[in-house]
């Protein structure tokens, strides 16, 4: 098996095309130069663009649910960083989680009897990420956590129901 030349980037390995004959040679050159950078698209953008088709092509539940999979994520993330002392990687997942429950509030409508509930949570949960990054508080973020938590699961669960009606 032949073995890499050290620090060469495997990113290198992923762009090769494999030309075997004259007719993949033209095939090659009448494709668009979109379909080109395709071909060469990174590991990365490939994700990335996985994900943008994910949340496209999601029901409001799904987008819904994702959202609190995420912000639970963040708070973990920032949890971590804070217990290890690393205040800086602890802020952008606070800032992060603090986007979200802004999407998540600008997403409430007055139709349902529980907005105003909701939107007090989400009101009170925004400030407490802030102190969590401010003041770097880890109580601040635990408190969030045991906020979050309950709320994806319940949100998961209606979800699941309202897919079986």
């Amino acid at each position: 098996m032949a073995q890499l030349p050290a620090g060469r980037p495997l990113r290198l390995l992923l762009d090769v095309v494999v030309l075997t004959d004259a007719a993949d040679i033209t095939a090659l050159n009448n494709r668009t130069e979109r379909e080109r950078r395709t071909m060469r698209m990174s590991p990365e953008r490939a994700k990335q663009q996985y994900l943008e088709q994910q949340v496209a092509s999601a029901s409001p539940e799904r987008l819904l649910t994702m959202l609190y999979d995420r912000l639970l994520v963040d708070i973990d993330r920032a949890a971590i960083a804070q217990a290890a002392g690393e205040w800086m990687d602890a802020a952008s997942p606070l800032l992060h989680a603090q986007q979200i429950v802004a999407e998540l509030t600008s997403t409430l409508t007055d139709a349902w009897d529980g907005a105003a509930d909701l939107r007090a949570l989400y009101t009170y949960l925004s400030g407490r990420l802030i102190v969590a990054n401010v003041a770097r508080d880890q109580a601040a973020t635990a408190e969030c956590r045991e906020i979050v938590a309950p709320l994806r699961d319940a949100w998961h669960e209606a979800s699941l129901h309202s897919s079986l009606v």
